[in-house]
């Protein structure tokens, strides 16, 4: 789900290495840092220990952010704290056996009642034809609303009510999704910003921030509890008959409070909840395709636009104006052989480097967050003249130059050029990838897809399973995992799974012990 369950503090230091408390009240005290030592056992090498402080807050944590060392944080009276729900006293064990012998939906949710971290999003199915969703973990409630950068106790002010910059994605709670792709008249053609739009800046919140205005300032940020169970997101059978997220929002408009700043990108939940409203009947085949599904509406509809920027720009070169050929008729499917998803992909790539180095230089390598992609949609679909480069007149222009810009790396004859060419899947084991010479790994292999399409992927990420539970039959369950069982590189089960992967087949995954039997190949018996 992706809540947020971490707060970085800005701690001052006095000459005695004691923290700085700021109370309610305004009134400041000093308290001594506690000290934790920890001997890391290292193979072939000697121990290593450490002393680790803490501050109310948490682990000091400035070395890991690469800023100064605690002796001259200290002298500069400056460090960095981590507050991360792990540290609480609640965060121990999983319920796992609970979850696993659960027998409807009341006891699915008494056991995950019990569930700190990770946050997830738990769909819910039953033999009864029920279905449900469940958000889990403990989400810490913070004074004066979340933060979008390190809290300076004090200092930090309440965060201001932020826009919706993304419409509710799954409707978990109310049982549909709401388009979040502006529609169209002409393809291409500019959108009216009607009721919106001002560019987010990272960190910008999808959700409206409620702080209290009466919160003193002292206390912003800090945690008074965690969003209780009863209060999480969830839903029983919803009238759609869909459970559906892709880690985009759950929760709804006026919503009390706040899971994370930084949901996923709403597209791939998008295409789910429209490949299933008002299908039938669907079957393990259907939900495969679904699962391996590249098309990207929003990748479309870029295209479209920087085609039809190519076309009104003032000069447009010859290569974009042949570039813009490719992409004005494309079908939107990411297919590794497609000429247009690379320029498109290519494009899209130098956006960001264009609009935010003429903002803040340099910086704009600090900028990443879960829904850049959206905000360029909208940035090219509205065309916010503040985010325009100056070096340009229009952003007809600017898109066209980008468009050409993209293609420095692409072959003279366009339509030779394959978004596999640059798009590639190589995986590599963390162990047997240190042994020189030594190759147990996969690729690299032109991959389809992208983050925004259902079978989301980007260099090494990617599904690491498909899985389809046929409730009325388990036995006609299917499942696929990324390479096979074996940790083994000369084991046949060490890659053996690959190939289904790679093209988009599966498994079945037997369930019964007749069945289980029946399918046997191999029985490894493990004894203790």
């Amino acid at each position: 789900m992706g809540g947020d369950v971490q707060d970085v503090y800005v701690e001052q230091l006095n000459q005695h290495g004691e923290a700085r408390v700021v109370a309610a009240d305004g009134s400041v005290h000093w308290q001594p840092l506690t000290h934790e030592h920890e001997r890391i056992k290292v193979r072939g090498g000697s121990d290593v220990e450490l002393d680790v402080q803490r501050t109310a807050h948490g682990p000091i944590i400035s070395a890991l952010l690469g800023s100064l060392p605690l002796d001259q944080a200290q002298t500069q009276n400056r460090v960095y704290s981590v507050h991360w729900n792990i540290y609480d006293t609640r965060a121990a064990g999983l319920p796992l056996y609970a979850l696993n012998t659960a027998t409807d939906w009341t006891s699915f949710r008494a056991a995950l009642s019990t569930w700190w971290a990770p946050s997830l999003n738990v769909a819910y199915a039953d033999d009864a034809g029920h279905i449900g969703y469940q958000a889990v973990g403990l989400i810490p409630i913070r004074a004066g609303g979340l933060q979008s950068a390190p809290i300076t106790p004090g200092v930090t002010r309440a965060a201001p009510p932020q826009p919706v910059v993304s419409p509710l994605a799954p409707e978990a709670l109310n049982g549909s999704p709401t388009p979040q792709s502006a529609a169209q008249t002409t393809p291409g053609a500019p959108q009216p910003a009607s009721e919106m739009w001002e560019a987010p800046q990272p960190g910008t919140s999808t959700v409206p921030t409620q702080p209290a205005p009466s919160t003193p300032p002292a206390v912003i940020g800090e945690w008074t509890g965690y969003i209780p169970f009863e209060a999480m997101p969830a839903v029983l059978d919803p009238a759609s008959g869909i459970v559906a997220t892709a880690n985009a929002r759950v929760s709804p408009d006026g919503y009390p409070y706040q899971l994370s700043l930084d949901w996923a990108a709403p597209y791939r939940n998008e295409r789910i909840w429209k490949q299933l409203t008002g299908a039938q009947a669907l079957t393990p085949a259907a939900m495969l395709r679904l699962q391996t599904d590249v098309f990207s509406e929003v990748d479309q509809e870029i295209a479209e636009r920087l085609a039809y920027a190519v076309d009104h720009a003032a000069h447009p070169t010859a290569r974009a104006r042949a570039a813009a050929d490719l992409l004005r008729s494309w079908d939107g499917v990411l297919a590794t052989n497609s000429p247009a998803a690379a320029i498109v992909t290519a494009t899209e790539k130098a956006f960001w480097p264009a609009v935010l180095e003429a903002k803040v230089g340099d910086g704009w390598k600090l900028y990443d967050w879960s829904e850049s992609a959206y905000a360029r949609e909208q940035m090219i679909a509205h065309q916010p003249a503040a985010w325009l480069p100056p070096a340009y007149r229009n952003w007809n222009d600017f898109l066209a130059a980008l468009v050409d810009g993209g293609l420095k790396d692409a072959p003279a004859k366009l339509s030779t050029w394959h978004y596999g060419d640059t798009h590639t899947i190589a995986i590599e084991h963390p162990l047997w990838k240190l042994l020189p010479g030594f190759h147990a790994g996969i690729g690299p292999l032109p991959q389809s897809g992208d983050p925004t399409t259902v079978k989301q992927v980007s260099g090494e990420l990617g599904p690491s399973q498909r899985f389809t539970a046929v409730l009325g039959d388990l036995d006609q369950s299917t499942e696929n995992i990324v390479a096979g069982e074996s940790e083994d590189p000369a084991s046949p089960y060490y890659r053996n799974q690959w190939p289904a992967w790679y093209g988009g087949t599966t498994f079945t995954l037997p369930y019964s012990a007749a069945a289980v039997a029946a399918a046997a190949q191999h029985t490894l018996l493990l004894v203790p």
